[in-house]
């Protein structure tokens, strides 16, 4: 995806971008009180574009007047939150700054999630959001300069407050992660090409799945890879950004990756200069392409996402079922133990919990098809992600699962305190006097406290981010560092839990009311439903209620009146999803 840019001064860089439309940049002035981490550059720019859009170029007046202190647009500073600094065109008026000021309340939230997610300390970044398309609706897209923070560290957004169609902050944010992520490849240094299929195929994955989780319609690129007949964009990487068919197989390959079970930390912290070799990386298998065009044969790919996630439910009686569709007839028991107990699930795996401690993972058929893992009468509680299995005892004690059954669980830790343990692209843990700790390595010793609030009465965690709810309703996320970094969300002393997702975060009330968490903090919660039977959420790639009554509904939209019932046994008493 490159194109020639007006010259101007500095480094020779890469400018990588965002959006569809012929952008008009207007600069008509220069605000800025602070000094800017990297100066202007001339380059080729790498879009986030359908192919056969190019920008319209600046006018020398326009170069002139923002040259000033080496930026495309002019800039006024509405502030800082921790390595990120956000400005604003001017000339975009009070929408802008108010658009500006929302992006900065929630700018540190997946600052840290990109972090966790490529295992790497970030640096600083400015962004600016400006007039890139004219039409103040985000389909001017982003871009920046350089695969790193040094020259990558400018990140131009479009304005996004005329938009109608999705939420103008959601939007904006979406933007955001898409730049700032191709950052973070090149600081990490592990093979995703910025400006390159496998990287751009990264950064619009992230976009979409990293909290709040919006991709514009225009940035969908799975479907262009299968209607060129899947070719193979897997064992050799394309340097351009520009094709919709290798980026299409690079998002294509990651979500069937995801559908696996593997944690996006694992997949990106993985690396490889080609998809193949991230395969190899991850399962140690070399048939990384013929493996993905079976897994995608039959599929209608009109999505980035072809691949379904499964959701299960559990009877009182102990049995367990798989949804296949249609609803209501379309479950299949794959268990009838009366001593189970709870149920979790992770990517292809699913994994069941006894009343006597035994836990078992479903290898197939259905009925028979169960492998006792390990038959230890203190397990108290299960968790599973990135195709791993941890077990907490009433003891406190926290053990992973390493193979083989029965005697391949090794110690993690041996606090008697631990109370609930989380497993997103972390492992956490939560103790009784509300502090919060994450696994670092090595077992028992390497666990660092990220909080210490007595407060605390939950956790959730998944895809890099982490929350917890205080007794008093209030919700926080996780933006570094320990003790001091937590951001307050919510403070509705009505929350009863929260359920996090890679993209997502949703709070019950005691009402039954469901909300999700749009930006900014405390005023943007969005209500998706009132029903006051709601005993249960559950979420993956979609949204899922259990009713006291038994019945099981997915959220279609829109808010309110979008619910299916998927079924409507009595007998139900929780419910799991894979992610």
């Amino acid at each position: 995806m490159a194109e020639k840019r007006e010259a101007r001064k500095g480094v020779m860089a890469e400018k990588r971008e965002f959006g569809p439309h012929e952008a008009v940049a207007v600069a008509t002035e220069i605000e800025l009180d602070y000094q800017a981490p990297q100066v202007g550059v001339t380059g080729r720019a790498t879009e986030f574009l359908p192919p056969e859009v190019v920008r319209k170029a600046r006018s020398p007046e326009q170069i002139k007047a923002a040259a000033v202190l080496g930026f495309d647009y002019p800039a006024t500073q509405v502030g800082v939150a921790g390595s990120v600094t956000v400005a604003y065109d001017p000339t975009l008026g009070t929408q802008g700054k108010n658009l500006a000021t929302n992006l900065l309340n929630v700018a540190a939230g997946p600052y840290q999630q990109m972090q966790r997610i490529f295992g790497i300390t970030g640096g600083a970044v400015t962004v600016i959001v400006a007039p890139l398309s004219g039409h103040n609706d985000g389909s001017g897209g982003a871009y920046h300069y350089g695969c790193d923070f040094t020259s990558g560290g400018v990140l131009y957004v479009d304005a996004t407050f005329a938009n109608t169609a999705a939420n103008p902050l959601d939007l904006e944010v979406g933007l955001y992660i898409a730049e700032l992520s191709e950052a973070f490849m090149g600081a990490q240094g592990k093979g995703w090409g910025c400006g390159s299929s496998n990287g751009e195929g990264l950064s619009r994955y992230l976009a979409q799945n990293s909290s709040p989780g919006v991709m514009p319609t225009w940035g969908i690129t799975g479907p262009s890879w299968a209607n060129a007949g899947f070719p193979d964009w897997v064992t050799k990487t394309e340097g351009t950004d520009r094709n919709y068919v290798s980026t299409g197989c690079a998002v294509v390959y990651l979500y069937w990756m995801r559908s696996m079970g593997y944690t996006i930390s694992q997949i990106v912290q993985a690396g490889g200069s080609t998809l193949s070799d991230n395969y190899k990386g991850l399962t140690g298998k070399t048939t990384a392409y013929n493996d993905l065009v079976a897994a995608v044969k039959g599929l209608s790919i009109t999505t980035d996402n072809p691949f379904a996630e499964r959701l299960y439910q559990m009877h009182g009686d102990g049995t367990i079922w798989l949804y296949t569709t249609p609803p209501i007839s379309g479950w299949e028991l794959l268990d009838n133990n009366s001593r189970a107990r709870e149920i979790a699930a992770s990517g292809d795996l699913l994994y069941q919990l006894h009343g006597d401690g035994t836990i078992w993972v479903y290898t197939g058929p259905p009925i028979s098809g169960w492998q006792l893992l390990d038959n230890n009468p203190r397990s108290r509680a299960i968790a599973a992600s990135g195709r791993q299995l941890y077990q907490l005892h009433g003891d406190g004690t926290i053990w992973l699962y390493t193979g083989p059954p029965i005697s391949g669980w090794q110690l993690l830790d041996n606090n008697p305190r631990t109370i609930a343990i989380a497993a997103g692209d972390g492992l956490y843990q939560l103790h009784s006097d509300g502090t919060i700790w994450v696994y670092t390595g090595p077992p028992l010793s390497g666990w660092q406290m990220l909080d210490n609030n007595p407060a605390t009465t939950q956790i959730a965690a998944s895809g890099g981010n982490l929350y917890q709810m205080h007794g008093d309703g209030t919700i926080w996320v996780y933006t570094a560092p320990p003790i001091s970094g937590w951001q307050m969300i919510d403070s509705n002393p009505a929350t009863t839990r929260i359920v996090a997702t890679n993209s997502h975060l949703y709070q019950t009330h005691g009402d039954g009311t469901i909300w999700v968490y749009t930006g900014p903090p405390i005023s943007g919660w969005q209500l998706l439903d009132n029903n006051p039977r709601e005993r249960e959420v559950a979420a993956g790639n979609r949204l899922y209620q259990l009713h006291g009554d038994g019945t099981i509904w997915i959220y279609n939209g829109p808010p309110l009146s979008g619910w299916q019932t998927l079924d409507n046994n009595p007998a139900t008493i929780g419910t799991a999803v894979s992610q």
